[in-house]
């Protein structure tokens, strides 16, 4: 059999569908009908069948063994409880330290792999066996499209819960004498890195805030790391820097393996190599990307020894293999969809996309490696972050090639910094000068025009078509290819006297016309393929209720593409917009706001919006209008909004009651206030606005009290499709002659998990449901999201 580790990590993988879809045991019965057909028509050896029967078996074991173990876990909810496991792991960061615990048990339950948190520093080491007291804390689940979730991340690092220590104890002092001193040796290195990059007002401009940079780069530790260079480099595309990959790890491996091939022989070396690239994967935390390497460049090795060619399909193969079997869930994993892709990118992409377009130059190697991972890639960056970075190819071009030197300096500068400091900050100075140079790069390569393309989140069914066109045309063009060449070597021209003979000048001529071809053709079929998977038909009218906390958030998509936010804000969740509303408005495919109306200057209403307006462009959201309401009253919230929009140049219109806004076939008319309204308070002037759209119909109603309520009553409809219930359902609000005018379908409230105000209140939910209306509240269900289109409606919600 060719590959047979791809095809046992095939149906391995097969196996692990069939366990995560719960499909009857039945299923194996075809599955062994169809393998003894198979066996007959072909006359193969029984031993492959037994051994792809063996690890579709072992596939559907190992992942449904790790589901008891996840739901186990989960089901212990938030409670106090008491856990027992096996020191795997101590990591230090800004709140304490995490304790990753292996094979561990809550209240006497096996439930996988847990965290264990600590306020201050732990008397443990790897190997320990403990047992501790503490209040069991699942991770949150996202709360609206796009926003993180914890949930699913550490499941797909293979973590199940986490548990804050109150009180522990170790149970069996036995501990891994050499995985402990390794851990003892990263602390040591990452501390080295911040007194070599201590400047103390010295040189600050070339080592402050590089500690951080140099640790993630060598150590794989992002605890120091600097945000605003984190967030620098996501969007400019050269984060995969930070991950430790196969560029370090063939760095060192290949470094030190020709220098011992010098004195030793091939076993040797090879042995002593792969012992200190195993110590430093060991050292550096053991991540996706390092085990993905580190297997790959042992087999390279051992196919030297054993004079056998090296495959890049199964060693690519056995890799992922490994990381499977000790975690089905790692496939969700973001970094091992991009570290896979980018390997199987350059190993098999790139090669048939250089032979089919016949490049010789250097340069255009890089250029097209480049722009092929970029290509190959974007699917799974989309899929994750819900943008692009446009011109990543060509910063890539110089930051890869200059990564070499920043690992070497920190080899070089953490190692030397134990002899001396001085020495140490100076073997680290070329590395502190090149990443300076990066800073520099992505600084003004986001400063250029559609630098950063937010395209939202494709779908699954897109990415895998995507894929299939792809793969499709590369075969299609390599076929092509091929029969050219085919066709050129049996040629041939007749002379004047009837001999046969070549003419190099023609062939090159139709050679040159035919690599131009070819070029056109996949440069075409690359854009092509970028708008397929990026284009997104109109659903019609869009309308998200974002799960804010006890605030407002909600965002409208028009028929004809038009944007616009009602509010924006909480009084409970820090950083709402950059982590509950900029992520959800990015995922529909959105990068900008047309209108950003706010209904009144209650920070739990516009806190989020302050937040876009003081972030720079490329990390949140374009707003083009400001749209406030018409009232003599202006406060300082007030006006601090307003000079804030006019510091970024933004456009500030004013409504009130009468004003009409037409996006497509949307209607939004603004109910409340009128332009002369005068009150002292912010909920009173709340903007009152009424949506139509075919047959749908929505009022969204700001915090506005029962006493406006009641004066609104007749400029309003009869019977809404849709009320966003005022004022986070408050017994204040919510008068029952205004609810039985609206008569609502659906009603809407925005409001906190287990607030302090105690909204909504069990009047306003009795007054609802005396109506029959469908209560649908963000604290129970997360973000809402509602679709119209052609008299049809489907509502989403994110939870329950």
């Amino acid at each position: 059999m060719k590959r047979p580790i791809f095809v046992l990590l095939l149906v391995f993988v097969l196996g692990e569908v069939i366990a995560v879809l719960k499909l009857n045991i039945a299923v194996f019965i075809p599955v062994i009908l169809i393998m003894v057909i198979i066996k007959i028509i072909t006359k193969k050896h029984a031993g492959v069948f037994v051994m792809i029967f063996l690890f579709i078996s072992l596939g559907f074991l190992n992942t449904n063994n790790k589901m008891l173990q996840r739901d186990v876990a989960w089901k212990l909810g938030n409670i106090e409880g008491e856990g027992q496991g096996s020191v795997d792991k101590i990591l230090k960061t800004q709140y304490g330290y995490n304790v990753y615990l292996k094979n561990a048990l809550i209240n006497n339950r096996e439930c996988g792999n847990i965290i264990a948190y600590f306020q201050s520093e732990p008397d443990l080491k790897i190997g320990n066996k403990t047992y501790l007291k503490g209040k069991i804390q699942q991770f949150e689940v996202a709360r609206n499209k796009g926003n993180f979730d914890s949930k699913k991340y550490y499941l797909s690092i293979g973590i199940t819960t986490k548990i804050a220590v109150k009180e522990y104890y170790v149970s069996d002092d036995n501990y891994d004498f050499l995985r402990d001193k390794l851990c003892t040796l990263r602390e040591y290195v990452v501390g080295m890195f911040s007194k070599l990059c201590d400047t103390n007002g010295k040189g600050k401009w070339l080592y402050g805030n590089k500690a951080g940079i140099f640790s993630a780069i060598l150590m794989g530790d992002k605890t120091e790391l600097d945000q605003e260079i984190k967030d620098l480099y996501s969007l400019s595309g050269i984060a995969h820097i930070l991950a430790i990959s196969g560029l370090h790890i063939g760095l060192i491996g290949m470094f030190l393996y020709s220098l011992l091939r010098k004195r030793f022989s091939f076993a040797t070396s090879s042995a002593l190599t792969i012992a200190v690239v195993t110590l430093f994967a060991i050292t550096s935390g053991m991540g996706i990307a390092t085990i993905r390497a580190f297997v790959m460049f042992v087999l390279k090795l051992i196919g030297e020894i054993l004079g056998r060619k090296y495959d890049y399909i199964t060693a690519i193969s056995l890799s992922a293999l490994i990381l499977l079997a000790d975690n089905p869930f790692i496939i969700i994993n973001s970094g091992f969809q991009m570290s896979f892709c980018a390997m199987i990118t350059i190993t098999i992409i790139w090669p048939k996309v250089v032979y089919l377009i016949n490049i010789k130059s250097k340069i255009a190697y890089s250029i097209v490696l480049s722009l092929c991972i970029g290509i190959f890639m974007n699917p799974v960056i989309a899929y994750n972050y819900f943008q692009l970075p446009t011109y990543s190819f060509m910063l890539n071009i110089i930051v890869v090639p200059l990564l070499g030197i920043v690992v070497i300096s920190a080899i070089a500068g953490s190692g030397m910094g134990f002899l001396s400091i001085l020495i140490g900050k100076t073997a680290l100075t070329p590395g502190c000068l090149i990443l300076e140079v990066y800073t520099f790069l992505c600084e003004n390569v986001l400063k250029i025009p559609g630098a950063v393309i937010v395209v939202g989140k494709p779908t699954i069914k897109i990415i895998v078509l995507y894929y299939m066109v792809i793969v499709f045309f590369l075969f299609c063009f390599t076929l092509v290819r091929k029969n050219y060449e085919k066709d050129c070597n049996i040629k041939e021209m007749i002379d004047e006297n009837g001999k046969k003979v070549i003419s190099s000048q023609i062939i090159l001529k139709k050679q040159r016309k035919f690599d131009f071809k070819i070029r056109l053709a996949v440069v075409g079929i690359s854009i092509l393929s970028g708008f397929f998977i990026y284009y997104t038909p109109s659903k019609g009218l869009d309308i998200q209720f974002m799960d804010v906390g006890q605030g407002d958030g909600i965002f409208i998509k028009a028929d004809d593409g038009t944007t616009i936010t009602i509010d924006g804000g909480s009084s409970d969740v820090k950083n709402v917009a950059k982590y509950r509303m900029i992520p959800c408005i990015k995922a529909s495919g959105t990068g900008g706001i047309d209108y950003a109306v706010i209904t009144h200057a209650d920070k739990d209403h516009i806190s989020g919006i302050e937040e876009i307006l003081n972030m720079n462009t490329e990390n949140g959201l374009t707003i083009r209008n400001l749209v406030m309401p018409h009232v003599s009253y202006e406060d300082e919230a007030y006006d601090e909004l307003l000079t804030a929009a006019k510091t970024k140049g933004i456009q500030v219109l004013y409504i009130k009651e009468g004003d009409t806004m037409k996006l497509g076939k949307v209607e939004i008319k603004c109910i409340h206030p009128d332009g002369k309204y005068i009150s002292d308070n912010r909920n009173d002037y709340s903007t009152v606005l009424s949506l139509k759209y075919e047959n749908f119909s929505a009022l969204f109603t700001g915090d506005i009290p029962a006493e406006i309520e009641k004066s609104i009553i007749n400029k309003i409809d009869n019977n809404y499709t849709i009320l966003k219930v005022a004022h986070h359902g408050s017994k204040y609000s919510s008068d029952m002659e205004f609810l039985k005018k609206v008569m609502p379908a659906y009603s809407v409230i925005s409001v906190g998990e287990d607030n302090s105000y105690g909204h909504p209140g069990t009047e306003t939910i009795n007054k609802l449901k005396s109506l029959n209306s469908k209560i649908l509240r963000t604290d129970l269900s997360g973000e809402i999201e509602i679709f119209s289109k052609e008299n049809n409606m489907e509502i989403d919600v994110m939870k329950n």
